[in-house]
């Protein structure tokens, strides 16, 4: 099979794991939400705001894959073993950090909130661990292996849920969030061992490497536009869920697990946008793709958000008809914020394959960040959770400015407005011609 056939062999089945976890977020929100407390919820929102709060200690090494595929090939044991062995350090100061705060924060008032968010914690550390593994079969071209595993997790995790609808308790739904990610890291472990003939060794050299990688260049640049990206998404959770009621703080969890439904095709387009442009060998035609998807982006933000208008109050009401207007309000600005950022997830694809990462961090998502920390906590102790839903809007406009002027400051940016190339004309007319429909062009 030539190189060609593998990465439109390994797209596809890239598109069908990530409509697959779409598809399961889905089932997942819609039955978690119906299932517990709207305080217990707020839980669920605390901890994913914190662990956005640490996101920038969360250091991930996975970046050399793809940078030093090369030297990795050739020492994929050495490599694999220091992965693992800086999966083990991180974890343990991962946890004792997440658990000092919390404790902190959480336990002298509320000490299931502080098992549940240490709890959280320790999901993410097995997470971190299935990531590793998940872009070595990225690179390797073995995502079926990722397809296979994700399908068995999910099939556990959904007769967990079946139990859960019959023990109702955020306690009880942490356990078996632990107990499958437990078994999925154990599932990735024997693959590792059996598909990779992974054998542990310990190298030094290795090891450098690996920390080289990640705290100098690329990667700690990567690292950290990845959490301000983070922040801007849910640190408004942290501060929600320090300043107002459970009650609110688990509404607008449920409005932003909502909202974060409207990001995975917009995600599939940006990491299209990734692999045309790793093709490309000209700025023009760098323009020719980031432009063709930025209308693609466009158009599906619109759609989304229209769809979101006339259906999501619809579709609310039946996790919540009591409150279904409450949350339908929060979720609007939210996702509205979302999409307004979806739109330009096409330049963001071109300034990772072309721009100064460290500049695009210090001119963009530092400042962004800042900003939406401090947004976020004034609207939370001062206003409340529609305000600081409100906040979101305001932050994503922000960034996307300050972004566009980055782009066309900085990068060249190159924007086009013609609406359909003639290349999609030619495409179009031979998708319509399929359905025995003709059209002319007239323009």
């Amino acid at each position: 099979m030539s190189l060609k056939e593998q990465l439109a062999k390994q797209t596809g089945i890239g598109l069908l794991i990530m409509g697959f976890s779409t598809f399961f977020a889905a089932i997942s929100f819609f039955l978690i939400s119906r299932i517990l407390e709207r305080e217990e919820i707020a839980y669920i929102g605390i901890a994913a705001g914190l662990l956005a709060m640490l996101s920038p200690i969360l250091l991930s090494p996975e970046v050399i894959l793809f940078r030093d595929y090369a030297a990795f090939k050739k020492n994929t044991n050495k490599y694999v073993s220091a992965f693992l062995f800086f999966w083990l350090v991180r974890s343990i100061f991962i946890m004792g950090v997440i658990s000092v705060i919390s404790y902190l924060l959480y336990a002298k008032d509320n000490f299931q909130l502080f098992l549940y968010v240490v709890g959280a914690g320790l999901i993410m550390c097995f997470s971190m661990l299935h990531a590793s593994i998940q872009e070595l079969c990225f690179v390797e071209f073995k995502q079926v292996e990722t397809l296979r595993l994700n399908f068995i997790y999910y099939a556990i995790f959904l007769v967990g849920l079946i139990y859960i609808y019959f023990n109702r308790d955020i306690m009880i739904y942490l356990v078996v969030l632990m107990l499958s990610s437990f078994a999925l890291a154990l599932l990735w472990l024997e693959r590792l061992f059996r598909v990779f003939r992974f054998v542990p060794v310990f190298d030094v050299r290795a090891l450098e490497t690996l920390l080289k990688t990640i705290i100098s260049g690329v990667g700690m640049w990567s690292h950290l536009i990845s959490s301000s990206i983070q922040l801007i998404y849910r640190a408004d959770l942290f501060f929600l869920g320090l300043f107002v009621t459970a009650f609110v703080t688990g509404n607008y969890t449920i409005a932003l697990m909502f909202s974060s439904l409207f990001v995975f095709v917009p995600q599939v387009l940006q990491k299209m946008c990734i692999a045309g442009l790793t093709r490309s060998v000209s700025k023009p035609e760098d323009m020719k793709i980031v432009n063709a998807f930025l209308k693609y982006t466009f158009v599906l933000s619109i759609i989304q958000v229209a769809g979101y208008v006339l259906l999501g109050k619809f579709i609310i009401s039946f996790i919540d008809a009591q409150n279904a207007d409450s949350i339908f309000q929060l979720g609007l600005f939210l996702v509205i914020g979302t999409n307004i950022f979806n739109v330009i997830r096409p330049i963001h694809s071109y300034a990772f394959a072309r721009a100064n990462l460290k500049q695009l961090l210090v001119h963009v998502f530092l400042p962004a960040g800042i900003l939406a920390v401090i947004f976020y906590s004034v609207a939370a102790y001062a206003y409340g959770g529609l305000v600081t839903a409100q906040a979101n809007v305001l932050v994503y406009v922000v960034l996307v400015l300050i972004y566009l002027r980055y782009a066309f400051s900085k990068m060249k940016f190159q924007l086009s407005l013609q609406w359909i190339t003639r290349e999609e004309w030619l495409l179009l007319q031979k998708i319509l011609k399929r359905f025995h429909i003709r059209m002319d062009r007239s323009v």
